[in-house]
């Protein structure tokens, strides 16, 4: 069964992730996946924008997924993962009232402690863990679609 209220759109690092997530239950609720931050934030911006507008008088789920391949090491890389984190927290306060939620998944990376005076500031960070699979991913999308107050939170799944 194909989703109707799944959207999967962005980077193609994990093709599969799209028949996943979509061969399952129809979500009760529209739901975004943004896979990558490429090809830029501006773009990133604005998808998530339209889809809020395409959710007005109901909610919606946006979920950004990053996986190492966003975290390659270039200064635009770097940007672009940490401008789509600050777009996750910002629009999740501003959307909240809407009941549109934003959250974001490190599939292989995630944020540095805030407590590392020498990572502050840094967007993310490869982690030393077992890889993530498209399962782990899939079951993660579904979970955080079916707890109705989470948002602006960065989920570290797997490693590298």
């Amino acid at each position: 069964m194909i989703a109707t209220n799944l959207q999967v759109a962005g980077g193609g690092e994990w093709p599969a992730l799209a028949h996943a997530l979509a061969d399952g239950p129809d979500p009760t609720l529209p739901v975004l996946v943004n896979l990558g931050v490429r090809p830029g934030l501006d773009a990133l911006v604005q998808r998530c924008r339209r889809f809020a507008e395409s959710c007005e008088g109901g909610e919606g789920l946006v979920v950004g997924i990053l996986t190492p391949a966003a975290d390659a090491g270039t200064l635009d890389d770097e940007l672009a993962a940490a401008g789509a984190w600050a777009f996750t927290r910002h629009a999740a306060l501003a959307w909240a009232p809407r009941r549109i939620r934003l959250n974001m998944i490190g599939c292989g990376i995630g944020l540095p402690a805030d407590t590392d005076p020498v990572a502050l500031g840094r967007s993310a960070a490869r982690l030393d863990a077992e890889p993530v699979g498209i399962d782990d991913v899939v079951r993660t999308v579904r979970a955080i679609a079916g707890w109705p107050s989470m948002t602006g939170q960065f989920i570290r799944l797997g490693g590298a």
